[in-house]
């Protein structure tokens, strides 16, 4: 390929994911709200009202999601502080802002596991056709697997 055109690839794949987010801007928090919602407990020293599925239900009610049915499960037991920079952002902001860093990151690695391999990166625009059903759900649900991809 040339290299105007594998420069456009990344383009491709941003674009991608901003009109997945527009599709799904009015999605509830669903899986989002867990880790937001538990990590904002969690440093506020309140964390074992997270797993008081009343209070943690109230808590998100109380923030502006009382239509939202959370239950907060920790998982992996850290979880906690890897969300906690994003529980200091409004809820929608810090779900854009994770959706947005872990597809960066997850086509960032794609493309370096693609360079040590030898393979064209070209390829990884069949990703988004393959797993459209998958990325909807995870920008969506608010969910981490760009970011497992990504690792």
């Amino acid at each position: 390929m040339k290299r105007t055109s594998t420069a456009l690839i990344p383009a491709f794949h941003m674009l991608f994911i901003v009109m997945l987010v527009i599709l799904c801007r009015h999605a509830a928090l669903g899986d989002w709200g867990n880790y937001y919602y538990g990590s904002k407990l969690f440093a506020m020293g309140e964390g074992i009202k997270a797993y008081d599925i009343d209070n943690f239900n109230h808590f998100a009610g109380v923030n502006g999601h009382e239509k939202t049915f959370l239950s907060y499960t920790q998982v992996p037991p850290l979880s906690q502080v890897f969300y906690y920079p994003f529980s200091l952002l409004p809820a929608g902001t810090a779900k854009l802002a994770f959706t947005l860093m872990s597809y960066a990151l997850c086509l960032f690695s794609v493309r370096s596991v693609f360079k040590k391999l030898k393979v064209d990166f070209a390829w990884s625009l069949a990703f988004p056709l393959f797993f459209f059903l998958s990325c909807r759900s995870n920008v969506e649900q608010g969910q981490a697997y760009f970011l497992l991809v990504a690792l």
